[in-house]
């Protein structure tokens, strides 16, 4: 497993891998301040670097590896645990992010979608990852399913799975934004985690708000 986690392209058992059990150490403000104070150096080092990651959180089939740092980048920003399963393990989501609480979501990325619409094997990939969730974690954890695409309209015969979000094209859009804001309204205090505290809830960038101000609902097309 650690050997996976920095080179994934190692050769696997045939047996497979288990997934390591995601977890977070700390409240989300203390882990957010804690990863913004060890990746910047000081207040020019942020203001520098807040807009880098955020510009590649764009929906565009030719920028799919940098579309994926990014979104790690952005789920630790948030003060998240990360994990890339599929990535590392072979199997389960793209991602899933340890929201604290033992609440997760798990994200299927599309951001090389083309499409207007959502595919059904792209729901059924992400129905597959919440059985893989729910055999991997116990009924004390709870997960969201959420899709990255950039239209939240379903193709006619996909049914997505109960309770899923999708973040939009727009909506990825505004979380980028309301994360720059957050980030660069007292600069100077990045690393105290009562100041995250309230720029994260003065931004809605708690938990909730990814379900929220964030992500919309499936939206079901008629059969043309």
């Amino acid at each position: 497993m650690k050997a996976l986690a920095y080179n994934p392209s190692l050769l696997r058992p045939i047996e497979g891998v288990k997934a390591a059990r995601l977890t977070v150490s700390g409240a989300q403000s203390v882990q957010a301040a804690e990863f913004l104070e060890r990746i910047y150096r000081d207040r020019n080092d942020l203001l520098l670097g807040v807009d880098a990651p955020l510009e590649n959180l764009v929906y565009d089939p030719k920028r799919v590896p940098a579309f994926e740092v990014a979104l790690k980048r952005l789920g630790l920003r948030l003060g998240y645990g990360v994990q890339r399963p599929e990535r590392s393990i072979g199997n389960g989501p793209d991602f899933l992010w340890a929201t604290g609480n033992l609440r997760y979501l798990v994200l299927e990325a599309k951001s090389g979608a083309t499409a207007d619409r959502i595919w059904r094997k792209d729901v059924e990939q992400l129905a597959h990852s919440m059985n893989w969730f729910e055999e991997t974690y116990d009924a004390t954890c709870s997960a969201t399913p959420v899709l990255l695409h950039r239209s939240n309209s379903l193709e006619y015969n996909a049914v997505a799975p109960a309770g899923t979000r999708i973040i939009t094209e727009q909506t990825m859009g505004n979380l980028g934004q309301a994360l720059r804001k957050a980030m660069l309204a007292d600069a100077d205090a990045w690393a105290n985690p009562a100041v995250v505290e309230q720029q994260l809830r003065a931004h809605s960038l708690l938990p909730q708000g990814i379900a929220g101000r964030f992500s919309v609902g499936p939206r079901s097309m008629a059969k043309a």
